[in-house]
């Protein structure tokens, strides 16, 4: 029989493989709906896993992820890790923290000599990560990131997100275009597709937003 125990342990297991699966589809992807989709779900299975008051090799970057810098320092003392530690995928702190615009985070690791423009397994710096002109702004104006850096498909960060930028793009024309299909769903869902709608046209604000940004850059 299994005892409390073990059934913890199995459950905090179970929740870190989940976690590292849904990182793992928000690396791989290109599209930035997919990763829109994604990322609610990552952030629940963050949640549950901090509930467990585990510390282990993926709290650092759940930690830089939900913006929890004491949790960070904590985590990577308890690992005896450095800041520059990265993942599987090569992602590190810095890439999840500027990913998620947590820009105290941001500069403390600058503090700890991380290097600002460290690729992960795609060749994407922190910069090609970022999802805010923010994050982009203290990356490149206060870390002097290298925005000329292009990843493994030979894209510089501007060049990725002009991608991303028009991927959204199509995504809401394809949404007018089939109205009529879309229109039963609106009927039966019409508040949570209004609060659908409004959070894809912050994202997709943000993101012209950072591309102007970028787009200055000499």
């Amino acid at each position: 029989m299994t005892n409390k125990k073990q059934h913890s342990h199995s459950h905090t297991l179970h929740t870190t493989v989940c976690i590292e699966l849904v990182r793992e589809l928000l690396h791989i992807s290109t599209s930035h709906l997919i990763k829109m989709a994604a990322a609610p779900m990552f952030a629940f299975l963050n949640n549950l896993h901090e509930s467990n008051g585990q510390i282990d090799s993926s709290t650092p970057f759940i930690a830089a992820s939900d913006g929890d810098l004491n949790l960070l320092q904590q985590s990577l003392a308890h690992l005896s890790a450095p800041a520059t530690i990265a993942d599987t995928n090569g992602l590190t702190p810095l890439h999840a923290a500027a990913s998620y615009n947590h820009l105290d985070i941001v500069r403390w690791l600058f503090t700890q000599n991380v290097d600002v423009n460290a690729t992960d397994s795609d060749g994407d710096t922190p910069l090609h990560h970022c999802e805010n002109a923010s994050a982009a702004k203290v990356l490149v104006e206060e870390g002097r990131a290298d925005y000329t850096i292009k990843n493994s498909e030979g894209q510089t960060a501007l060049e990725v997100k002009e991608e991303e930028l028009q991927d959204m793009g199509i995504g809401i024309d394809l949404g007018e275009h089939e109205g009529v299909k879309v229109s039963v769903a609106m009927d039966e869902q019409e508040g949570a597709a209004m609060d659908e709608q409004e959070g894809d046209d912050e994202e997709k604000a943000a993101l012209d937003e950072l591309v102007g940004y970028l787009k200055t850059l000499p």
